[in-house]
């Protein structure tokens, strides 16, 4: 940042009334007299956006780069990341505290849904951030639209901390709590079918694929907590065993009738993540990857690269049996669900420190419940 804008900022936040001082400096950086300091020639021509069905295509030096890496991490150190997934996180967030992720302005931009799901003006909309970090797109979202309720949960604890130590945080206006979206039933914290959106922004990808089902099973509908772990009352089973069970439990909570969920008939749930060939995927070092399309950073947290195919598979349980798949597919189309959209959003973000101009690839999608049908009529004659 420009040395005047810094030596400006620092005399707004010495300033009375946080909220106005906020917005009066992010319209001096980015929008008023002074923006021309805060941009260079390569970020003015990296200004665009647009979106596709097809990812990237890499050039021929970096189809060579993933060739070569394809060596993985050893499955003891990955049982270990996996085991301290949550310590990693929270290091992590000791290390940067509030100062590693930018403020996420465009959220009603890209998703439309958090205005337009109104049906009248003023309406209070209850909004799920799942994945909140320490509130980089909660803030600005409540910020922009006062008739905005919101649930947020993060797997850090101290995250969590730093969102409830934020100046703008109002437990009138939010309630942040401490959750793993894989094992932790969001319905101890949110009614059910209370929640008019739920926004999985950058969270999925930290999470193994092998457990993001879980994740969306648990937004969308109750997932039963019990599992066959050490401490439960699941005696020790085989894996064979142990995918039965998963298997037969996710069938149960999707096709009940009687399963409870966060989200209301017709509420929408808004991903954003990143993207197969995007410029971060290709900076790994060999020795990071953990599978197809997922690696591991130098500090134990993980990444996972979308395609349009993968998050749309990521609502099928891998461990299915294929001759299920049309079954369960079936089976959400019944429960009353539909894709809106899912694409590419590609980026040239500009890489002020080493003067570059990177292609950033991110994925996009956005599902809808649909709203629940008229009850049956009865038949008299049958009576």
């Amino acid at each position: 940042m420009h040395p005047i804008l810094l030596k400006l900022e620092s005399h707004l936040w010495k300033t009375p009334r946080l909220q106005c001082r906020r917005r009066l400096f992010t319209w001096l950086k980015d929008r008023g007299p002074l923006a021309a300091l805060n941009v260079c020639p390569a970020a003015a021509m990296a200004s665009s956006q647009r979106k596709g069905l097809q990812t990237r295509i890499l050039s021929p030096a970096e189809q060579e780069k993933l060739k070569r890496d394809q060596a993985l991490v050893s499955p003891f150190k990955q049982q270990k990341l996996e085991k301290e997934a949550q310590k990693n996180w929270d290091l992590f967030y000791k290390r940067n505290s509030t100062n590693f992720f930018k403020d996420r302005h465009w959220t009603t931009r890209e998703f439309e849904e958090l205005r337009s799901c109104r049906e009248y003006e003023g309406q209070k909309l209850t909004v799920l951030e799942a994945g909140c970090g320490v509130g980089n797109c909660l803030f600005p979202l409540l910020e922009e639209d006062l008739d905005i309720f919101a649930y947020a949960c993060d797997f850090s604890p101290r995250a969590v901390d730093y969102v409830k130590q934020h100046p703008l945080y109002n437990a009138e206006r939010c309630k942040v709590f401490q959750c793993d979206l894989t094992r932790d039933d969001l319905l101890d914290h949110v009614p059910p079918e209370s929640v008019d959106a739920v926004t999985l922004i950058f969270v999925l990808s930290a999470v193994h694929p092998e457990k993001m089902h879980l994740v969306l099973l648990n937004v969308c509908k109750r997932l039963p907590m019990s599992s066959p772990e050490k401490g439960s009352l699941w005696p020790e089973a085989s894996p064979a065993a142990l995918d039965l069970y998963s298997a037969v439990a996710a069938l149960q909570s999707i096709a009940s009738p009687r399963a409870r969920r966060v989200l209301k008939p017709g509420g929408s749930v808004l991903f954003r993540d990143y993207g197969l060939n995007d410029h971060a995927m290709l900076r790994f070092k060999a020795g990071s990857k953990l599978g197809e399309n997922f690696y591991v950073r130098q500090d134990g947290t993980r990444s996972y690269f979308f395609t349009v195919e993968a998050i749309r598979q990521t609502f099928l349980p891998p461990q299915f049996p294929a001759c299920l798949l049309e079954f369960l597919a079936q089976l959400f189309v019944d429960a009353g669900y539909e894709e809106v959209v899912s694409e590419y959003v590609f980026r040239e973000t500009v890489n002020k420190k080493e003067g570059l101009c990177v292609p950033r690839v991110f994925l996009q999608s956005k599902f809808r419940k649909l709203p629940k049908g008229p009850a049956p009529a009865i038949d008299s004659a049958s009576l």
